[in-house]
């Protein structure tokens, strides 16, 4: 049977259905997979598609763009990357088409842009770093929009550019280290709970610095001429006094995972609210027992998890202490290793380093299976 999917701006977009199901079809890039390149990946597809690319650096010759309603996005805690070659047809990272969603990706070295929105239809991008490019979004044509939520845009000459009757929203998102924040159509682009370098109005703004982990500036041109060997690439996590941890908003639209695959909403040390910004600030800290040869093990957590702990005194053999630690709620969990689970107290040790596991979801139903993330 057929059956309407989706309407978009008043035309229908159908789809052949087969028991409540519709027949999108997701191919799967990366060096093992069907498909090499993410060029190959988007040929391929067809409108309503999903293409996953594997982490890894992607460099194409052509321009590179998505269908209608497709979704193209990253997988994985390594870096998806996508650069276009310096003697490409056309000098974006990626087009974004009609009713798309792009997410989890570094869109990089654009010579023209990073991403360039001007279908004249609303498209979603999400948990995605832009770095390094001259424009980092372009957003024209009369009606179009971009939703850009949970994103970093770093290291641009500019960082997103409207022109006339297009517009940009921005929710949970980075701007800052750019040359221009907003130039073009300024009064096309509206943020909310998003920091931005020198200020911008809109509810939950802030402006201090994001204090990333490690910022780096591009090089762009070293970057097109050697994109395999290019150093150093930054490092966009946030330090554990970000003023971006704790102070996004928690729409009920975000995406569930952050650009590396970890859970988007966590307790940072202040409340469980979503962080500004691709990447969750995850509690991960030891803590010396006053007195004692003890430490205290403290993790971001979540309600009715289970958790399995994991100690090594060389960082070669792992051995685990506890399978099915339960969780202290939304917040964070801690453990005490008092040596009765690990032979010796933590401080009687040469060394000793742990690891947290969140355990698979105990299936309740036919088909039904848990998740297991770092």
């Amino acid at each position: 049977m057929f059956q309407t999917f989706k309407w978009i701006c008043g035309l229908s977009w159908v789809f052949l259905v087969m028991e409540g199901r519709c027949l999108c079809a997701t191919l799967e890039v990366g060096h093992d997979k069907p498909y090499k390149t993410v060029e190959d990946g988007t040929d391929a597809s067809s409108p309503g598609d999903t293409i996953v690319v594997d982490p890894g650096l992607y460099v194409h010759t052509g321009a590179l763009g998505l269908k209608l309603g497709c979704t193209l996005k990253g997988t994985g805690a390594g870096r998806t990357v996508l650069i276009p070659h310096w003697l490409a047809s056309d000098g974006f990272a990626l087009h974004a088409g009609a009713d798309t969603l792009i997410q989890g990706l570094w869109l990089c070295g654009g010579f023209w842009g990073g991403v360039d929105g001007s279908p004249w239809y609303p498209c979603r991008i999400e948990n995605c770093v832009i770095w390094g490019n001259w424009r980092g979004v372009r957003c024209s044509g009369s009606g179009n929009h971009i939703f850009l939520t949970n994103c970093i845009i770093f290291g641009n000459e500019e960082a997103v550019r409207c022109g006339s009757g297009a517009h940009a929203t921005l929710l949970n998102t980075i701007v800052f280290g750019n040359e221009h924040a907003f130039p073009g159509e300024v009064a096309n682009i509206s943020a909310s709970y998003s920091c931005v370098e020198g200020g911008w109005p809109g509810e939950g703004n802030i402006s201090a610095d994001p204090l990333f982990a490690r910022p780096e500036q591009s090089n762009m041109s070293a970057l097109l001429d050697s994109p395999e060997t290019y150093s150093p690439w930054p490092d966009f996590r946030l330090r554990a006094d970000s003023p971006c941890i704790d102070a996004g908003f928690n729409s009920p639209d975000l995406p569930e995972f952050d650009i590396a695959g970890m859970h988007r909403i966590m307790f940072g040390g202040k409340s469980f609210t979503v962080d500004i910004g691709a990447y969750e600030f995850y509690i991960n800290k030891l803590d010396r027992v006053p007195g004692t040869d003890e430490a205290v093990f403290t993790w971001s957590s979540l309600a009715d998890k289970t958790y399995s702990i994991f100690y090594t005194d060389d960082l070669f053999n792992w051995h685990t202490a506890i399978a099915n630690f339960p969780s202290f709620g939304n917040q964070s969990t801690s453990w005490l290793d008092d040596g009765s689970l690990t032979g010796v107290p933590p401080l009687l040790a040469p060394k000793r380093f742990y690891r947290v596991l969140e355990n698979p979801q105990q299936r309740t139903n036919r088909g039904e299976r848990g998740e297991r993330r770092d």
